[in-house]
């Protein structure tokens, strides 16, 4: 006769079994489980546009809205790839604008193009808190900009000007895991250092809701000001970007 106090052999062999569930649970966190991982992550970015454009000494004032931008931009292409060792992330996030719209200069009608590739690329360093449910990044490297510049004005001269600068950048992330399903992520950044001639900054905070055991829906905010100046002074015309971007983040990750 079985002791009754003795453990049935059906709950013995249960928990003896490994928990396929709190596993399965550890394997949708992210990319950061084990010691390295990889994660790519396309964009889509509708930004609202507030500024000025200068070529040559032939400045155009913009204010575009997102359905303006919605209906003047031609080509959207952005993406993000992070490589992780143990606890340092490197980041390549890019971004291709192709923009053009109508604008006044001096009181005239103009067309303004803007074709724009901006590259962040940095390392990422933090720790956990909070139980490991929250991490705060310190980040430092480069934003590169390429950006070919053109202003037509009615009944005038076309201008055109191209440009590449590269600015160091410094920043933080934080993030925080509310569920198995449900993220948060803000990102905080500045470079270039001179707020008159050369300085940027961007702004971005996101909510993660996953999916699979591999890939998360991302759904957010951006703000991105820009500030460049060439000249002037003789032999060089001024030509220059002073340039807010803001609108809403989407995103699909998937990490590996």
């Amino acid at each position: 006769m079985r002791d009754p106090a003795a453990p049935s052999q059906g709950r013995s062999a249960r928990a003896a079994e490994p928990d396929k569930s709190a596993q399965e649970e550890r394997e949708r966190v992210d990319f950061r489980d084990g010691d390295w991982g990889l994660a790519v992550t396309p964009f889509l970015f509708a930004p609202s546009t507030l500024g000025t454009v200068t070529l040559l000494d032939r400045s155009a004032d913009l204010d575009l809205t997102i359905f303006d931008a919605l209906a003047n931009l031609q080509m959207v292409l952005a993406g993000d790839i992070a490589a992780r060792w143990r606890d340092l992330v490197l980041n390549v996030n890019t971004w291709y604008i192709n923009l053009g719209t109508s604008a006044f200069s001096n009181g005239e009608q103009a067309r303004v193009g803007a074709n724009f590739w901006i590259t962040d690329t940095y390392a990422k360093y933090g720790f956990a808190f909070g139980k490991g449910k929250e991490r705060l990044e310190l980040l430092a490297g480069a934003r590169i900009y390429s950006a070919a510049l053109g202003l037509d004005i009615a009944n005038g001269p076309r201008f055109d000007d191209d440009h590449n600068w590269v600015q160091p950048l410094v920043g933080l992330e934080y993030q925080s895991i509310w569920s198995d399903k449900w993220w948060f992520r803000a990102h905080a950044d500045m470079a270039g250092f001179d707020p008159n001639d050369d300085f940027s900054s961007n702004l971005n905070a996101a909510f993660g809701r996953k999916f699979f055991k591999r890939s998360t829906l991302w759904f957010g905010y951006k703000m991105l000001w820009t500030q460049k100046t060439w000249g002037p002074g003789p032999p060089v015309l001024e030509t220059g970007l002073d340039l807010f971007m803001h609108g809403v983040l989407a995103g699909w990750e998937w990490a590996f």
